[in-house]
């Protein structure tokens, strides 16, 4: 809706003119939040916004985002599982988005594993037709045809990236505080798990 770049792919290099978001947190809260949160009410909000915020400050915590927000559902499925991820498969538009990907396997401290094909929903109905039709016999036969163009490591030191995802505001928040953002890294994600939109910090 900016219209900052013509298209979405262009993000990443919106993105990578910057080293980072300087300070500055996206919360795609558009339609509320689900997982872990279940908040409908919550909305979308940009925090940390200075006069030395540019465009592709905002694009870079834009997609950092996403990341966030798959941790938050991560981090919840495997609390319930009680199991650790090795490894993470991804697919769709936003996995050709090689910052992403590499900021999601950053955060996650996991590999992130890209495949060729990233249309996986409309691989997946074109197996299932070829099943049922027999062209395939067994799902042993899809398997093999599985294959990934690239992985993902974290480049990030496992303390740096606790200490990135701590310093993110709760997704729950609706609005903040500017004087409690002024003191950059002084936003911890366990003191804001309690607060709702509006509710000040201090």
């Amino acid at each position: 809706q900016t219209r900052w770049f013509e298209d979405s792919c262009d993000s990443e290099m919106y993105a990578e003119k910057r080293p980072d978001t300087a300070g500055v947190y996206f919360v795609p809260a558009f339609v509320g939040l689900g997982t872990p949160w279940w908040d409908d009410e919550t909305r979308g909000a940009i925090f940390g916004l200075t006069r030395g915020a540019e465009r592709h400050n905002i694009t870079r915590a834009g997609l950092e985002s996403i990341a966030y927000q798959s941790k938050d559902v991560i981090e919840a499925m495997k609390k319930e599982a009680g199991l650790e991820l090795k490894s993470l498969r991804v697919d769709g538009g936003a996995s050709a988005n090689k910052l992403l990907m590499q900021f999601q396997s950053d955060i996650l401290q996991c590999e992130v594993h890209l495949p060729v094909c990233l249309e996986t929903t409309a691989l997946g109905a074109a197996y299932f037709a070829g099943l049922t039709c027999g062209f395939y016999e067994s799902k042993l036969d899809i398997e093999k045809n599985h294959a990934i163009q690239m992985k993902y490591t974290p480049k990030m030191k496992k303390r740096t990236s606790v200490m990135k995802v701590g310093s993110a505001p709760s997704p729950r928040l609706g609005l903040l505080n500017p004087r409690s953002i002024a003191k950059r890294g002084s936003l911890s994600l366990p003191s804001l798990l309690n607060l709702r939109d509006g509710f000040p910090l201090v």
